[in-house]
């Protein structure tokens, strides 16, 4: 396992990014991954719709998988890929769980995923999104959010698995128009935005992952498993807020067990189709039903073709963000 990320090098800049599906050389990305002192700075102007932007005539920039983006599912070519699968395809704690213990599928999830990344690191790195080729500004630039289109406090949910020698992160932008008091339970935003807003301890206790290996091996399934974990209690998860985002980095070299089951996953990536869902954890019977915050689904990974992201320290080094800090540290 690679070392721990020295915090003297946590600020660099990208010297060159192999094409995952090119099989090209290196080319340069520009602008370069050196740290982003605006990237909490830039808000979001309003539409009159409400609705997401898209761009017309052109290909989908979100889904395509140039450079370190992943490439999204299609039917002609249905491996080595993401999509998001529907939030029903999970099981959630009920209305009446305190007293039955009956789950039931979830309502639409809150958020969806916008994009992936993934790339091979040489180190660990921390807080995707204040770096400059982070998709995040991309995202920020297409998406429109009128006044009180959603009720949480973000926009995006960022979630980053920082694997051994590689970096995966999803991009989920809140969807418009919804809400959730009314259409799931009455204190699911108090909780959300609690869960943004409040402290590491209460964000570790409730944040839950959902594995499900939908096509695998009997190993890789008993290994995975399909109960639902608070990540935050089994791995070190870091959390980083700014203006219009929360994002978490999920460490898994800081877990044995999860360290072994992605020994056994790696060996069999290429025939596995693997979900993983993420909600918080409701407790109380105002928070129930659960409901899925999001969720991506992996297709027959090919861990040889990822693209490897070159990196190189700078002469200075920034001044690192507070973890819970507000968009003037970041």
């Amino acid at each position: 396992l690679p070392a721990p990320f020295p915090h003297h090098l946590q600020h660099e800049k990208l010297t060159g990014i192999s094409d995952r599906h090119g099989g090209g050389p290196s080319r340069r990305l520009h602008p370069t991954s050196s740290r982003n002192d605006d990237a909490t700075s830039t808000t979001l102007s309003g539409s009159s719709d409400g609705k997401h932007s898209k761009p017309t005539g052109r290909k989908d920039w979100k889904r395509g998988g140039e450079g370190m983006l992943y490439r999204h599912f299609t039917t002609d070519q249905p491996k080595d890929c993401w999509s998001q699968p529907k939030a029903d395809e999970f099981k959630v704690r009920g209305a009446r769980y305190l007293v039955d213990g009956i789950k039931n599928v979830s309502k639409v999830s809150r958020f969806e995923v916008a994009c992936c990344e993934m790339c091979a690191v040489g180190e660990k790195i921390d807080h995707i999104a204040s770096l400059k080729h982070s998709a995040l500004h991309r995202l920020r630039n297409e998406s429109r959010y009128a006044e009180g289109s959603h009720p949480f406090s973000v926009n995006f949910l960022l979630i980053q698995f920082q694997l051994p020698g590689i970096s995966f992160t999803m991009y989920m932008r809140a969807r418009q128009n919804q809400n959730p008091n009314q259409e799931v339970c009455p204190g699911f935003s108090e909780m959300m935005n609690q869960f943004i807003n409040g402290t590491d301890d209460y964000r570790n206790d409730r944040f839950k992952i959902l594995p499900t290996v939908r096509e695998g091996s009997w190993m890789v399934r008993k290994m995975v498993g399909a109960k639902p974990a608070l990540l935050g209690k089994k791995i070190s998860c870091t959390y980083s807020k700014g203006v219009d985002y929360l994002e978490i980095d999920v460490d898994i070299a800081t877990s044995y067990v999860a360290q072994k089951i992605l020994g056994v996953v790696q060996g069999y990536a290429k025939n596995l189709i693997v979900d993983l869902g993420f909600l918080i954890e409701g407790r109380e019977e105002k928070e129930l039903p659960e409901v899925m915050l999001g969720a991506v689904r992996f297709h027959n990974v090919d861990l040889g073709t990822i693209p490897k992201l070159e990196m190189e320290p700078t002469v200075s080094s920034p001044r690192m963000a507070d973890r819970n800090s507000d968009s003037k540290s970041l």
